[in-house]
């Protein structure tokens, strides 16, 4: 068995790289290249499934109500911060609130927009992924301290081919459905899939012998990056494929020479890394403010308008998350 590193930057690496292309996917400046930029999505799932099971690994004494309060401090003063940015926003942009408007702001700021509660969503619309990480995270931790290994990949491996599979069935193949399914938003069950699998590849990687052909996982981890990135830039029928290489990714980086990881160590790259979180709030804001503002009043062709909408949005969150963490120093006193 392969003993697990104190931290694998592949993950942080690979999740900048997909925030980026979750980035242009909303922006809509390469639409007619990049078709299935939303899976990125799925990427964020599985790599915090992976931390949460190796949380649960390592830290034995770790409970879950700890759990959910270390989850909380560290997600919720730069959610908070974002949300009031953006619904400040929209009272600008939409006017004064009513009843409908101050209800979505509330389900938004409690973070249980998307978990099928009311039928409208939050302001910030990408959060559906922050509000389904948060809550379905804690649930899984609790599960997770009762049941044994053997029980968990067996009941956690049959609920996620279960999902993805009635997903696929019911969605022509796209992974991007909304609707209610037992009284909870598919993405939900979309969400808990994506973590429950992060949290099965990082038990088979504590059963994988890495030292042993590095070459070959070096080869599995370049190959599956590469395939979706080309995926994502191909009008497939399904999204099915990305999906698979997707986990075969995550489970090629668990080598200790994997490429990922020695690029992830760069100094620029770690950079961006320290505020990809801040990158994924506040893109959309900051998206509908140029993308669809001062950009489309200046008539910026798209080879333009896209790096200058990422190096804006990298700018305003380097911003919020400095201000984000004061923030939260306060709260922890």
């Amino acid at each position: 068995m392969t003993p697990t590193p104190q931290r694998n930057h592949a993950f942080d690496g690979l999740k900048l790289l997909m925030i980026i292309i979750v980035v242009i996917h909303h922006s809509g400046y390469l639409g007619g290249i990049l078709f299935h930029g939303y899976m990125s999505v799925e990427l964020f799932f599985m790599a915090s499934g992976y931390m949460l099971m190796r949380a649960a690994e390592t830290k034995p004494g770790l409970s879950a109500s700890q759990y959910a309060l270390g989850r909380l401090k560290k997600l919720y003063p730069h959610y908070a911060l974002s949300f009031l940015v953006y619904f400040a926003y929209s009272i600008v942009r939409e006017g004064a609130p009513d009843g409908a408007f101050l209800l979505r702001g509330l389900t938004e700021l409690l973070m249980v927009q998307n978990l099928g509660l009311t039928a409208d969503g939050g302001f910030n619309y990408p959060c559906w992924y922050i509000s389904v990480l948060f809550y379905v995270s804690i649930a899984l931790f609790w599960v997770v301290r009762r049941m044994s290994r053997k029980a968990f990949c067996i009941v956690g491996g049959s609920l996620a081919l279960t999902v993805y599979g009635y997903i696929f069935a019911t969605n022509g193949g796209n992974i991007e459905v909304w609707h209610t399914v037992l009284v909870f938003h598919l993405p939900v069950w979309r969400g808990m899939a994506g973590l429950v699998t992060g949290m099965l590849i990082y038990l088979a990687h504590q059963r994988m012998d890495f030292a042993r052909r590095p070459a070959l996982w070096q080869a599995v981890e370049l190959l599956s990056l590469a395939a979706i990135l080309a995926m994502m830039c191909l009008p497939l029928p399904t999204d099915a494929p990305i999906l698979l290489c997707t986990a075969a990714l995550l489970l090629a980086i668990g080598s200790p020479r994997s490429v990922i990881a020695h690029l992830s160590d760069n100094r620029a790259v770690r950079f961006g890394i320290r505020y990809e979180y801040g990158v994924f709030l506040n893109h959309a804001f900051v998206i509908s403010v140029c993308a669809h503002g001062l950009f489309r009043l200046l008539r910026l062709p798209g080879l333009v308008a896209c790096p200058l909408l990422i190096a804006t949005v990298f700018a305003y969150s380097i911003a919020t998350t400095k201000l984000s963490e004061r923030l939260a120093r306060r709260w922890q006193r």
